[in-house]
């Protein structure tokens, strides 16, 4: 499954780089996963199943963060070519 949240992530992340990366995939995997929970209780999911399901998720976007925030410090985004493997 694709998410919307990553893709924002990482839009977001580019144009606001004084943002805290890590805290901010912290909190954006923490949301994902109580939306998705939700969205399961919603359609008569367990919510310790909804939870054990996309506790993942909430690692997923911790490492995110973690590499945007590195990537960010070693000058990696601000060359949009080396973000998408463009020749130079």
């Amino acid at each position: 499954m694709v998410s919307a949240g990553i893709i924002s992530f990482f839009i977001i992340s580019y144009f606001f780089r004084d943002l805290n990366k890590i805290l901010t995939g912290i909190i954006s995997g923490i949301m994902v996963c109580l939306l998705r929970v939700l969205v399961s209780l919603v359609y008569g999911g367990s919510f310790l199943k909804g939870i054990i399901s996309f506790s993942p998720e909430i690692f997923f976007y911790i490492v995110i963060g973690i590499s945007i925030h590195i990537f960010i410090k070693f000058n990696f985004l601000n060359d949009l070519g080396k973000v998408f493997f463009l020749p130079h």
